[in-house]
């Protein structure tokens, strides 16, 4: 590190210098933040000459952090916070790719005429034969609509009520046209609209 000290013998020594760094390090971190005047006044208070004040930032410079004219306290990371960061920054990585990757195979994999929205409600849904169930639905459209639940109920025609946030329930008969097992116990139902029945 240079510094602009050009005459030893009149001015502080290094390890003086880094001694008014230490201090003006101290008095960031406990303020928050320090002003030039402030640095100044610290190089004052050691005896050392005001003009000295940038050596001091540059000695200083590890911890300091200079913004709109301010100059902001950083503390030193420890291994175990670098660790965690080094963690949360691969998971968000891998979430990211992730999301991007199912994107792209989402927008591969549209077919459908009438685009589709997401859709994520609790609904009930009657059997012809009178059961009922709470699903959760997945996607709505103008002409379908995609339900997850314990069961398939492929080749049916099921009541669909869906809670509206304001005014009455909706009420369709959809036909279910596929059903995929996603999971233990959970299927995924694709049906069209019949009719709105209530």
């Amino acid at each position: 590190m240079t510094l602009s000290v050009k005459n030893d013998a009149a001015a502080m020594n290094l390890i003086d210098l880094q001694r008014v760094a230490d201090a003006v390090t101290r008095r960031a971190a406990e303020q928050g933040y320090l002003l030039p005047r402030q640095v100044r006044e610290e190089v004052a208070s050691a005896g050392a000459d005001p003009g000295l004040w940038k050596d001091v930032l540059k000695l200083a410079s590890p911890h300091l952090v200079q913004r709109k004219g301010r100059y902001y306290y950083v503390s030193p990371a420890s291994p175990q916070r670098e660790s965690a960061e080094r963690r949360t920054q691969a998971i968000q990585q891998a979430v990211h790719e992730l999301v991007v990757e199912y994107r792209q195979a989402a927008e591969l994999q549209e077919r459908r005429e009438v685009d589709r929205i997401s859709f994520i409600q609790p609904v009930t849904v009657e059997t012809s034969d009178g059961e009922t169930w709470r699903v959760l639905t997945k996607d709505i459209s103008a002409s379908g609509i995609r339900l997850l639940g314990c069961r398939g109920f492929l080749g049916q025609k099921l009541r669909v009520t869906v809670p509206s946030v304001e005014g009455p329930h909706r009420t369709f008969v959809v036909r279910i046209l596929w059903t995929c097992m996603v999971g233990d116990d959970l299927y995924e139902n694709g049906g069209s609209f019949v009719e709105l029945v209530g």
